[in-house]
């Protein structure tokens, strides 16, 4: 991540510390945002669920797009998926 500035390391840090959600938090959670879209909710979620992004992100460092703009485009997706997903499927 030798690419990313001070702001973004900061952020990657903080992603990576972020704790794993157990299944039933999970769900919890997105009940919680899907019911009363409690932002709270919304938030952990995309939090415990950056490190994937950065991880995925990480695989496009070579194809010439600044890694900062893939992570924040898979936060994106992560609030568009939070928006569709229906926690009782």
């Amino acid at each position: 991540m030798a690419q990313l500035p001070g702001v973004h390391r900061e952020f990657v840090r903080a992603a990576m510390a972020a704790p794993f959600l157990e299944r039933e938090e999970e769900h919890q959670l997105a009940l919680r945002w899907r019911d009363f879209r409690d932002q709270k909710a919304l938030d952990q979620l995309s939090a415990s669920h950056m490190r994937l992004v950065i991880a995925l992100a990480a695989r496009f460092r070579h194809y010439g797009l600044p890694i900062a703009d893939v992570i924040q485009e898979g936060h994106v997706g992560l609030l568009e998926a939070a928006a569709r997903f229906d926690p009782d499927r």
